[in-house]
Formats: C-alpha cells, structure tokens, sequence
C-alpha cells in the first residue's frame, strides 16, 4: 500500500508540474493587460512627459484607460488601435504604451522602434505616424472634442465640466459621458458610458467628423448593464443616432439584458456632425453604455 500510495503522489506531483509550466507558458506567450503597479503608471508618465510634443499621442490598450486617463490627462489617447488615417497624420509621433513590448492589438510598425523600460512591466517606443496602420476611428478617443449637454425641448444644459476624462453634468456624478468597464449581456466591455436623466435628451455629439473611402459606416452596439437590467421597475431608455441633423437609427430597449448592435452609413467624403442621444422616462439605474467605431463597411473592427 506504501508503494501505491508513493507512485501516486509521484504522478501527482509530475501532472500539477506539468499544469503548472503549461500555464506559465500560456502567459509568456499571452501577456494579458493589467494590473499594472503604480510605479510604473509613474514611470510611463515621466518617460512620457520628459519629450512629449505639443503634436503628439498616446496609444493604449483599452484594459488601461482609466490608469491612463489620469496619468495622461490632457494628452490625446488612443484605444488599442489608432484613430482613422486622417486624425493620425494630425500627430507628430505616437507614444505607444505596451507590456512587455507586446503591441496592442491591430496594430502594427513598418519601422524599427526602440523600446524603453517603464518600471517592472510596462515598456513606451515612440512611432511617426506613418508607421502605425488604422482601420477605423473609435468615438471614445476622442471625447474630448465632443459637446455633452441635456435637452428637454428648448431648454438646453451644458455638460461641460471635464475630469478625469469624463464630461459631468450638472447635479448627481452619476449622470456623466465618459469610458466605463461594466458587464453588459454577461461580458465585460469598454464602452461609453452614458446616463440619462428623467425626460430629457442625453446628448453626445462630435461636430466635425472626417469621412471618406475608408470611413464610410458607423458600427457599434449598446446595452444597460447587466445589474440594471435585472432591476425591477427599470424604465426603457431609447438610443439614437443622427447625421447632419438626420435622423438615421433609433431604437427603445427595455429593461432585459441585452447588447444591441447597429450600423450607420456615413455618407459622402467630406466632414459631419454626428449626435448621439439618450433618453428615459425615469433615470432610476439606467446604467447605458454604447461603443461607436467608424470605418470601411464591411471591415471587421
């Protein structure tokens, strides 16, 4: 039984060693973003801040925005890929912001970089523009730019208090636009988040959007969160999207779980005011978020 027991123990210890290895090598080989330690959060803004131009950006992934909102405060950022073609070519050089020199996702350098330590895990390279490839622009990088304000009929509000990378509305904290992480339709997603108030028009909107042969769709999806969808007594709240003034998707979802997706044409080559507007009877956790990225129709972004 002594001898059983041993060969058992050796088999035990020879199968949680060879798990053990496997998993190391998937994460070798897969680094996953985050959590990084605020040593390095501070080195990456040194290094950063040291030769930042008045002409540049920062690219990052999607995992780190709201480290990076703050540490890069001020600075334009990018999420995991760049901004369409013609808002890269508006920057001098990209600051790229990676672990362990792994580039985020769709993203690629036709030039030889430098990489420089940031602390213990995170690394920065610079790009010139024209080495970074784009297939799209994703709305939440440029938040920034937009004009926030609540409408209920001719009465207009303006949201124009920025912090921390967020537009606040007067009132509760609650009712802000700006990047959030929460679980909409059981998985968790980066999206803008977007809380309106009781009878009014939540409003997000991007003057001047440029657009052409490789930016001609408007692709995204939307949702309330899982924990507001499951509360009892939720009131639907509607999600629009409109072009120079027109109106061109709108949709009311109720209070289920759920993640809605669309698709909006662009039009014509040229620039144009895209709104985006949310709206609910009673604003009691009506927790929404949506995604908005523009692009090639067709294209997988």
């Amino acid at each position: 039984m002594t001898a059983g027991r041993g060969r058992v123990a050796d088999w035990l210890l020879i199968v949680s060693a060879a798990a053990f290895w496997g998993l190391a090598l998937a994460l070798a080989c897969n680094p996953v973003p985050g959590p990084i330690s605020d040593l390095d959060w501070d080195e990456a803004e040194k290094i950063v801040d040291r030769d930042f131009g008045a002409d540049d950006a920062v690219l990052i992934s999607e995992g780190w925005l709201k480290k990076a909102g703050n540490r890069f405060k001020g600075k334009p950022l990018m999420l995991g890929m760049p901004a369409s073609p013609a808002e890269v070519s508006k920057y001098s050089r990209i600051w790229v912001v990676s672990l362990d020199r792994k580039l985020p996702g769709g993203i690629s350098m036709c030039n030889d970089a430098e990489w420089k330590p940031a602390g213990r895990d995170l690394w920065i390279t610079k790009a010139v523009a024209g080495s970074v490839k784009s297939n799209g622009t994703d709305f939440m990088t440029m938040l920034a730019q937009a004009k926030v304000y609540l409408e209920a009929g001719k009465k207009r509000e303006a949201c124009d208090n920025w912090q921390g990378g967020n537009w606040y509305c007067k009132g509760p904290k609650w009712n802000h636009v700006g990047p959030v992480e929460q679980v909409v339709a059981g998985k968790q997603r980066v999206c803008i988040w977007a809380h309106p108030r009781s009878k009014k028009n939540l409003v997000i909107s991007f003057d001047s959007v440029d657009t052409g042969k490789n930016l001609n769709e408007l692709k995204g999806g939307f949702g309330l969160s899982d924990a507001a969808a499951t509360t009892p007594g939720g009131m639907p709240v509607r999600f629009s999207i409109s072009i120079d003034g027109k109106s061109m998707f709108s949709k009311t979802i109720p209070n289920r779980i759920g993640w809605y997706e669309y698709k909006v044409p662009l039009g014509n080559q040229g620039r144009h005011r895209v709104d985006f507007v949310v709206y609910t009877g009673m604003d009691g956790k009506r927790h929404f978020c949506f995604t908005a990225r523009a692009g090639a129709a067709g294209a997988n972004r």
